[in-house]
């Protein structure tokens, strides 16, 4: 099934901000002190709200939406607005604002803190510009690839893909990929399965730490019927508090 959209944003203008628009909002910070990072509804609008912070807080938006729709369903949806941060907020705000609250874990507010958005801004889109015109097929790795997701988008030629894709949660699924192609005059988004995929997947990730992540997407890559020869990048190879 396709989803086209109309108006295309490349770029978006690099903001500036103060060392107050730096520090994480009041009540993230009370939640990853003393409710074991565990976050809801009001310390993810608070990201959201924050323009530091706003692809932090779409990230974990995605992640409660989780929790109430299908990655399907919702992977799909936001199709019209993955080129521009703004466009993406607004609509994460729309969907939270109808469901119901939920909690999700929230210790990637502090890795995202200590390095900085532009830290993560400039790597994605250093792997972008690397893969997204090349023989391989970009995709990021849900949820905290996500964090990447504009940048993608912005730097997707038409003609060419990415995807997202959704881990399986058991040995008896498959992994869930959504493949985002640029075409005139928007993306189009299609769910797929890993044999439907021509192209050798490259996947990314925010950062590679133990590396169980990596293990887990290629063993359920290559179980699945996806090709051999996949490759892993992330924008870091390790955190440390």
């Amino acid at each position: 099934m396709k989803f086209p959209f109309i108006g295309r944003s490349r770029h978006e203008e690099e903001p500036r901000y103060d060392l107050l628009s730096t520090i994480l909002p009041e009540s993230v910070r009370y939640a990853l002190q003393y409710n074991e990072a565990k976050l809801g509804k009001e310390e993810v609008f608070a990201l959201l709200h924050c323009p530091y912070y706003e692809k932090l807080g779409v990230y974990l938006a995605l992640k409660l939406i989780a929790k109430h729709q299908t990655p399907r369903d919702f992977f799909v949806a936001m199709t019209p607005h993955i080129t521009n941060t703004q466009r993406m907020v607004s609509w994460c705000q729309q969907r939270l604002t109808d469901l119901p609250d939920a909690l999700t874990h929230g210790m990637k507010c502090r890795q995202y803190s200590h390095y900085g958005p532009e830290t993560f801004d400039q790597g994605f889109s250093r792997l972008a510009g690397q893969f997204v015109n090349s023989d391989h097929m970009p995709m990021l790795v849900a949820y905290a690839g996500t964090l990447g997701l504009v940048d993608f988008a912005q730097h997707t030629p038409l003609g060419h893909s990415f995807g997202i894709i959704v881990p399986a949660t058991s040995e008896t699924q498959l992994p869930g990929i959504v493949c985002y192609t640029s075409t005139a005059p928007g993306f189009e988004a299609d769910w797929v399965q890993p044999s439907d995929v021509g192209k050798i997947p490259v996947f990314v990730d925010d950062v590679v730490h133990t590396g169980v992540t990596k293990d887990t997407i290629l063993h359920q890559w290559i179980r699945s019927g996806g090709r051999d020869g996949a490759l892993f990048q992330s924008v870091l190879k390790t955190f440390s508090d």
